[in-house]
């Protein structure tokens, strides 16, 4: 059993005997078990359990030295949990120790170095040395940028670095005293007792009946969250008046496009935005704090190994590209890659606890990252980092297709076609054409009351897109579904496909003279035998 407010599980231990043979069987069983435990635990001891009827028919003697036997096994695996715990964190304190050291001596030699050119032939040759070393630099390949980066980051990074390092102490705070979320949330509460909230359980109410709450709250509010697709349905409402008139100093949340970043900021006038990027069951997480638009958080391109975050080279299938030592290869600046979270244990922002299906676990961790024996979380998502360390989403591992030679983003062009058909949901994916190479692009497009004109879609699409990037197939939605977080689905879409035999919605193909004309089952029929050709 499950006690969601205090954090913990319980695991109750039913046996058939009377109540006149109870035995401390069931006391061990009902103990509560920390929810944070590894799912490990949690199976050891739901085996050591689930023999608990068996036992109590057992003759007492034997009972009681099953008791024993399986509380001295838990008390040896509890020790030997602890000893390992306890190496590993040794070791890497070791490794630590050993870095600083090294550092410490380099500096010492350096700063000697230096002292005793300054001693024995005076300062001015400092400079001059100084002076040939850089020349040398620049003449042997070395680039200017990378100082020019690094003096335009240090704010962002060094404000990064802050921020991990108080989270890293909030996270460690809780932990020591055995916190869950209940209890943060219940602590949070005791601080702030005169915060309004809106707890909806056994009762419902209006805002009719709490109309003053809900001005109080409104005029009061400061931090707004939005999720999905929720700023483009925003931005679809005809303008008001009333849409500048808040105290709003900031929202943050995920999903906020990048081609319609600048209209939603402007219209709705919002000092900052904080865009994120994270899954819950993940480490690698990432935030925007300095504003940049469309981007949705960063790593340091002076010191990225402080970061626990990276982008590697991958092919179409989403697999990483190997160097000749086994090992994956960090993307250049502005080259898509795999997002990945470095796994380490003993932190607890960069634990990966795994999911209840363990191949599904198994799936998430790659090895051999960049050293032998260590494992990295893969998002699965692609991303794109600038040469000033912003990270920018491109599109889900297995959405991108390959036409005409080069490679398609569904994201890039779904955000594209939607400002084009005034911010109306539009989903992108890759079909299969039977003769052609690679995957042609299709684009469902929802327009209920019928009103989109396909002659000035076929206009528009042409001018902003490239040839290779313009959906060849269109499919007209009269209705739509979506995620619980607001996210459109296209799975099922792109399995009917372009097939009119299965699709009931009115289906376009794009013919390079007369533009997108309607597609039937005859012409699907010629598409098939490779009379129309594309």
């Amino acid at each position: 059993l499950q006690d969601i407010e205090r954090g913990e599980t319980r695991f109750v231990g039913v046996s058939p005997v009377s109540a006149s043979t109870s035995t401390s069987v069931s006391t061990l069983a009902s103990a509560p078990t920390p929810l944070h435990e590894s799912s490990a635990n949690r199976c050891d001891v739901s085996r050591a359990t689930s023999g608990v009827g068996h036992i109590a028919n057992a003759p007492s003697g034997t009972h009681q030295d099953a008791q024993t036997t399986r509380a001295s096994a838990s008390a040896a695996l509890r020790s030997e949990r602890d000893l390992n715990a306890s190496t590993s964190r040794w070791r890497t304190f070791g490794r630590f120790l050993r870095r600083l050291t090294l550092i410490m001596l380099l500096l010492v030699a350096a700063v000697g170095a230096l002292a005793v050119i300054v001693i024995y032939m005076g300062p001015i040759y400092l400079v001059q040395l100084f002076i040939v070393i850089s020349v040398a630099y620049f003449v042997a390949g070395g680039r200017m940028r990378w100082f020019y980066v690094a003096l335009k980051t240090i704010p962002r990074d060094f404000k990064g670095l802050i921020g991990y390092i108080r989270m890293l102490r909030s996270v460690h705070g809780h932990g020591r005293k055995n916190r869950n979320v209940a209890d943060v949330f219940r602590q949070h509460v005791n601080r702030h007792p005169n915060k309004i909230c809106f707890i909806f359980e056994d009762q419902e109410w209006t805002f009719q009946q709490h109309i003053n709450i809900l001005i109080s709250t409104l005029r009061k509010m400061i931090v707004g969250q939005y999720i999905g697709e929720m700023c483009r349905y925003i931005l679809a409402v005809p303008l008001k008046k009333e849409n500048q008139e808040h105290n709003i100093r900031l929202i943050f949340g995920n999903g906020l496009r990048p081609q319609i970043w600048d209209e939603f900021v402007k219209r709705f006038k919002i000092p900052q935005v904080l865009e994120f990027y994270g899954a819950t069951e993940g480490n690698a997480n990432v935030m925007n704090i300095d504003n940049k638009v469309g981007a949705i958080g960063f790593f340091s391109r002076i010191i990225p190994s402080v970061y626990p975050v990276s982008l590697i080279k991958v092919d179409e299938d989403g697999e990483p590209i190997r160097n000749s030592k086994g090992l994956c290869q960090v993307c250049e600046p502005n080259e898509p890659g795999a997002f990945i979270g470095k796994i380490s244990p003993n932190n607890p922002t960069r634990a990966f606890l795994g999911y209840v299906d363990k191949k599904a676990s198994e799936k998430k961790v790659i090895h051999n990252v960049f050293t032998k024996g260590d494992s990295a979380f893969l998002s699965g998502d692609i991303l794109v980092a600038d040469e000033w360390g912003y990270l920018y989403f491109k599109d889900r591992t297995g959405d991108t297709f390959r036409w005409k030679g080069e490679n398609v983003s569904t994201s890039e062009i779904e955000a594209i076609i939607s400002n084009l058909i005034n911010y109306r949901d539009c989903i992108v994916y890759g079909v299969e054409i039977k003769g052609t190479e690679g995957k042609a692009g299709m684009a469902a497009m929802y327009d209920a009351d019928g009103t989109l004109d396909i002659n000035k879609l076929t206009i528009d699409i042409k001018e902003q897109l490239p040839a290779y990037a313009r959906p060849q197939f269109v499919r007209i939605l009269t209705k739509i579904d979506l995620t619980g977080t607001f996210k459109l689905k296209k799975k099922d879409l792109q399995e009917e496909g372009y097939n009119p035999y299965k699709v009931q919605d009115k289906l376009y193909y794009l013919d390079a003279k007369l533009g997108y004309q309607l597609l039937t089952s005859e012409v699907y029929d010629q598409i098939q035998q490779g009379k129309i050709k594309f």
